[in-house]
């Protein structure tokens, strides 16, 4: 159905015209507040905004709501007053993101089958998960030879690091991801892209509400393998190495031990001290929003950080 686009252009904005009447009428916080609390039932497919359940920076074993603009807009109410050659930049890069999302038709399921089966192979999983292991390991090093900080702030460092979370590839277990209970009309059915895109936003906004009455799950991942991306999660403890970045020049099963150090090891090394850097170190093991460095090693840790700061600014200066 997302590359039927005749039922598409026949359909136009007529669906969303209700929905965009709606938000444009809101002229108070009131009204605002009662928008977003109200029951669900599929604004988001505007992608006007976006409200989903995340877990509690400081308590993380809990859920809250978070509610997000879309992308379209700019990062700060500052760059619509005086925008800024980086929110400008920024803007443009993802209104011609969007533009080029709109015009893509989509693959066929016997090619995202393929693709699925050539990028995500048990064995490559084994592979990097290994690595990470073996780079963890090293980072022991690491810590155990910095000697400007306190043996407490040290003990809880390497705790945090023993606890990260490795999301290799894709879940161990997909049953945190089945679809049970979401039902929308086929095109042979008479159904429309508008229609299940609706469908799927409002189960997945259901789910979210649900999450407020259950434990956190901490095995579920916060993203998924067809994402492009490497990342460290502060709020899980995670590093993620999604099964669409592990490609091409960034991983192959072909590829060597050497290559395998010089180009994915690097990324993951990299990743991994976002655990212990400004933003990370400001978490648990747990991903607790929590303070854990005594103020001694936190005094030296920040003055260390300003002078690389101001290293790094100094050279781009020079550059420029």
């Amino acid at each position: 159905m997302a590359s039927d686009w005749d039922t598409r252009n026949a359909l136009g904005v007529a669906p969303l015209r209700k929905l965009l009447d709606e938000i444009e009428a809101i002229s108070s916080i009131d009204e605002l507040t009662a928008y977003f609390t109200k029951p669900v039932n599929g604004e988001t497919c505007t992608k006007l905004w976006r409200s989903t359940s995340t877990i509690d920076p400081t308590h993380s074993d809990r859920y809250v709501l978070a509610v997000s603009c879309c992308p379209l807009f700019r990062k700060d109410a500052d760059e619509y007053v005086s925008p800024t050659p980086y929110g400008k930049a920024l803007t443009e890069i993802e209104a011609e993101f969007a533009k080029y999302l709109l015009v893509r038709a989509g693959y066929s399921e016997e090619e995202a089958n393929q693709k699925i089966e050539n990028c995500l192979k048990q064995e490559d999983k084994e592979r990097i998960s290994a690595l990470v292991d073996e780079i963890i390991e090293d980072y022991h090093d690491v810590l155990n030879q910095a000697d400007w900080i306190s043996g407490e702030t040290r003990k809880k460092a390497i705790e945090k690091l023993d606890s990260i979370e490795k999301r290799v590839l894709f879940p161990d277990d997909w049953k945190d991801y089945e679809y049970g209970g979401l039902d929308f009309k086929s095109a042979e059915e008479g159904g429309n892209f508008h229609d299940a895109y609706a469908q799927i936003q409002k189960y997945n906004q259901e789910q979210a509400v649900k999450d407020f009455a259950r434990p956190v799950n901490n095995r579920k991942w916060s993203n998924l393998p067809h994402d492009v991306n490497c990342y460290y999660q502060p709020a899980e403890n995670a590093i993620y190495i999604l099964g669409a970045y592990a490609q091409g020049a960034v991983y192959s099963s072909e590829m060597s031990d050497e290559d395998l150090y010089a180009g994915l090891g690097t990324v993951i090394g990299h990743e991994i001290s976002h655990a212990f850097n400004i933003t990370g170190s400001q978490y648990d093991g747990e991903g607790n929003h929590l303070d854990w460095w005594t103020a001694e090693d936190k005094r030296e840790f920040r003055r260390r950080s300003r002078k690389i700061a101001g290293t790094a600014y100094r050279k781009k200066r020079i550059k420029k």
